[in-house]
């Protein structure tokens, strides 16, 4: 949906409120306008909520953040449904209705930074995942694309072994292991523009991938 579309959704929803508050024959007693005005924050807190979600260029950020605007939507509905009854049933205590009125903005501002939070928190997390994982996916593809363009079918066994060695290998880096994947990155650098002997740079990078499996076993 259109940030667009969801304002003139909610200036819909506003004249609808406002409509059925002054044309029903309510009493325009304190309570009255304090429901009134709540009912009317209810749609103005769905500006920010939305914005923040809605405001992200990328998909990724606008997932993360989409719980918000089902905490801000619940509020609203819920609101407006206790605004209506708040001016309506004469019957309910002037003091219940404030208590409530400002419980449910308190855990509408509440559920929406803590979901923000979560937010944030799960895609740096994610975004840490992707960067730790991309050294292994890198010099998979680098492998795969060289065993397609090889011809020589020795070398050509040798890489589809180094891709399973790299396949079955742990896909997080860690710093500890900067040093070997480094090495790792350069013989298969000199390795895709044909530089050196080609046979011991497969057996070299088998060595190498090796000796990375064997250090993060001992780092786990």
């Amino acid at each position: 949906m259109k940030k667009s579309s969801g304002y003139g959704i909610l200036v819909v929803i506003l004249v609808v409120f406002s409509v059925v508050a002054f044309i029903a024959p309510f009493e325009r007693t304190s309570i009255f306008w304090a429901s009134y005005i709540f009912g009317v924050i209810s749609v103005a807190f769905q500006i920010p909520v939305w914005k923040k979600s809605m405001g992200k260029t990328n998909l990724k950020s606008r997932y993360y953040r989409f719980p918000i605007i089902y905490i801000g939507i619940g509020y609203l509905i819920i609101q407006l449904i206790f605004s209506v009854i708040g001016m309506s049933v004469k019957t309910i205590p002037g003091w219940i209705i404030l208590v409530v009125d400002v419980a449910l903005i308190g855990f509408a501002i509440i559920g929406a930074i803590t979901s923000e939070a979560a937010g944030v928190f799960i895609e740096k997390t994610e975004d840490k995942v992707q960067k730790k994982t991309a050294f292994i996916k890198t010099i998979k593809v680098e492998i795969d694309n060289l065993t397609v363009k090889t011809d020589e079918a020795e070398n050509k066994k040798a890489l589809k072994e180094l891709s399973d060695i790299i396949r079955y290998s742990d896909p997080v880096s860690q710093e500890a292991l900067e040093e070997l994947e480094s090495q790792i990155e350069e013989k298969v650098k000199f390795l895709s523009v044909g530089e050196g002997n080609q046979k011991e740079l497969i057996a070299e990078i088998k060595k190498l991938m090796e000796q990375r499996n064997i250090k993060c076993k001992e780092l786990k």
